[in-house]
């Protein structure tokens, strides 16, 4: 997996095969359901659900977010992988609007480091109606990630609004 733009895409053709335990986003009241592998750990977090690889390569979190305040949600996620350690490279900076799941969303992929070295980090932005948004963040540490390309795509396919 070359970055997180190209494992979205996939995920739209790939079907999910993989065992996988359901969240929703939030709890209570959920806007969206999502689907974590087997041997993730998965964590509920104030807004949304993170979960991290068996061998801590890869980090995805999936945050429910105002449609009003996107403005304020990549300066927001660009903070909060700062504070784990991820160093984005702005100079790295792709950006491509497209869909998710048949909603419109934004993806930003960059190239940066964290504990372990190089790493591919990605943002998205999935507008889900016009109050509610989801927030996605990854990060992997460059050639470990490859190993979890399947996983990732199932995560990203499994994506899905409330009805």
């Amino acid at each position: 997996m070359k970055n997180f733009v190209m494992a979205a895409a996939a995920a739209l053709l790939l079907s999910t095969a993989a065992q996988a335990k359901d969240f929703n986003i939030p709890s209570e009241k959920p806007v969206a359901s999502i689907s974590m592998p087997d041997g993730w750990t998965a964590n509920e977090t104030d807004s949304g659900l993170e979960g991290t690889s068996a061998d801590s390569a890869v980090y995805f979190a999936v945050d429910i977010s105002e449609t009003g305040a996107l403005d304020k949600t990549i300066p927001e996620a660009a903070k909060f992988l700062e504070q784990q350690g991820v160093k984005i490279d702005p100079k790295t900076e792709k950006q491509k609007q497209d869909k998710l799941n048949g909603k419109d969303a934004v993806f930003v992929s960059y190239a940066g480091t964290d504990k372990d070295g190089p790493a591919t980090i990605g943002l998205a932005i999935v507008v889900l109606d016009e109050k509610s948004s989801l927030i996605l963040t990854y990060w992997g540490t460059k050639g470990e990630e490859d190993k979890h390309g399947a996983e990732i795509n199932s995560i990203v396919g499994s994506i899905k609004a409330a009805k």
